[in-house]
């Protein structure tokens, strides 16, 4: 999970509120449409540097969907609200329909209390990570975090051996490129999109990665 700094709403929501109103219309979620709605999921991408707000997958505007943080049917009243909104991804088997054992995010959780979410700032620092794919609380007992991590099956099949493959890869490119390369490649923002992920190769750099990418560097410059 990683830290989202919210923004305005879009122009085109806020125009869409006003008129609606003009016309003596409260606003609704389920009246609100494209392109108003399409205009929404592209801020959301934004927002997020285009990865999921909750398993840090790559998204776009035609794999996502504007998830509730707070759910609608719980609190229509906020189902329009820009900071209750986030853009999430929407898992998918190859025929289209949902897997519900690869299912994870919001897809998966319904309406699940999430004690963790990504609009707070630490919420970066609540998990570690295994070499094998999984998510974990950090530190062991953190119950709130531990909660977050089965409301939204962060540790489905599907994303665990996603993150184990790349995890791989990146740990392969340690040797292979130079520390900036590294860095843009698996962790920093370029030209307005994360990598998939980000936030654990980040965690991983910091714990384990970062002092053997300095030794390579250093036994590389030894005459």
């Amino acid at each position: 999970m990683k830290h989202i700094a919210k923004g305005g709403e879009p122009a085109s929501l806020t125009a869409w509120k006003l008129k609606q109103t003009a016309a003596g219309i409260e606003p609704a979620w389920g009246d609100f449409q494209n392109p108003e709605k399409a205009d929404g999921r592209l801020h959301l991408l934004g927002e997020q540097g285009a990865i999921c707000c909750y398993c840090m997958g790559s998204i776009s505007a035609g794999s996502m969907h504007i998830e509730h943080l707070e759910p609608r049917s719980i609190y229509p009243q906020i189902a329009l609200d820009w900071p209750n909104l986030l853009g999430c991804c929407a898992p998918k088997n190859e025929k289209g329909s949902k897997l519900a054992t690869q299912s994870h995010c919001g897809e998966y959780r319904g309406t699940s209390p999430l004690p963790v979410h990504p609009l707070q700032p630490t919420c970066e620092t609540r998990f570690g990570y295994e070499f094998a794919g999984h998510i974990r609380p950090e530190p062991a007992g953190d119950g709130d975090a531990s909660a977050t991590i089965t409301n939204l099956n962060l540790n489905s099949e599907t994303l665990r051996n996603n993150r184990e493959k790349l995890i791989q890869d990146a740990y392969a490119d340690l040797e292979k490129l130079p520390e900036a390369v590294w860095l843009t490649t698996y962790i920093d923002e370029m030209n307005g999109v994360f990598p998939q992920f980000s936030a654990m190769f980040k965690w991983f750099f910091a714990n384990h990665w970062q002092k053997e990418m300095q030794a390579l560097a250093a036994a590389e410059n030894v005459p």
